[in-house]
């Protein structure tokens, strides 16, 4: 533990050695696993266009995003993308836009065990749970004022959300909160479909993150800014895709 916190104290000095105003060096991003494809990937690529001597390193995030600047052993971390709450203290945040968590199952699943409108209904089903450490679990569902437990005749929980997916586009159980941005595809193709109608875990706020001390540079707050203004747009048009299905 000792080693891990000196490797990253000495990480932070090399960092102190920059230029701020430089538009160049390296930027440490984490990410929760799954939203490269849309959400990051082809916005850095975009950015490298504009300002072509940053760099990226990214990591998977295995915690609430506000905690990995303080909790990653071996890294420094400038920026981290994930649900949470406005920044306080050293933490400095973007708010992005809200996301949606939609309960899903395959069409092969309702063929087999019938379509499901009420959470009553889950006592005679099997549940597919994201049990990863980027947020806490889902144990009900609120429609309106009304709040039910999700109770399941059996539950699959998988620390993985692609892995989840994965089992949910095989027909395996009904998951109960597939983030909007990971199902949108599958539901405009009819690959999945959109059960427990108007039940739903309540929508989390999308935030990008950094510290006080990183947004001094002007490469990272240049991107913290740029990169959750791209955000609130593809959260905006996948909104309005969920809505044309709806």
């Amino acid at each position: 533990m000792a080693k891990a916190l000196l490797a990253q104290h000495a990480l932070m000095l090399e960092t102190l050695k920059d230029d701020k105003d430089r538009m160049e060096g390296l930027i440490t991003l984490a990410i929760p696993a799954g939203i490269g494809p849309l959400f990051v990937t082809p916005q850095l690529l975009e950015f490298l266009q504009i300002f072509p001597k940053i760099e990226f390193e990214l990591i998977t995030l295995t915690s609430k995003a506000e905690e990995v600047f303080y909790n990653h052993p071996e890294k420094v971390v400038h920026v981290s993308i994930g649900y949470g709450v406005p920044g306080t203290g050293d933490i400095v945040s973007r708010y992005s836009g809200k996301m949606e968590f939609i309960p899903c199952c395959s069409p092969s699943y309702i063929k087999k065990h019938g379509h499901i409108v009420d959470p009553s209904e889950c006592a005679v089903h099997t549940g597919l749970s994201y049990t990863g450490g980027t947020r806490t679990k889902t144990q009900e569902l609120q429609n309106g004022g009304v709040v039910k437990q999700l109770k399941w005749k059996k539950s699959l929980s998988f620390q993985s959300l692609s892995d989840l997916k994965n089992a949910c586009l095989l027909g395996a159980g009904i998951a109960g909160d597939i983030p909007l941005i990971h199902c949108i595809d599958e539901l405009e193709e009819g690959k999945l479909v959109n059960v427990l109608r108007g039940w739903k875990r309540p929508a989390a706020g999308c935030y990008l993150y950094s510290t006080k001390h990183f947004v001094e540079y002007r490469r990272v707050k240049t991107f913290l800014d740029w990169m959750a203004e791209k955000h609130r747009e593809i959260l905006e048009q996948i909104d309005n895709r969920f809505g044309q299905l709806a």
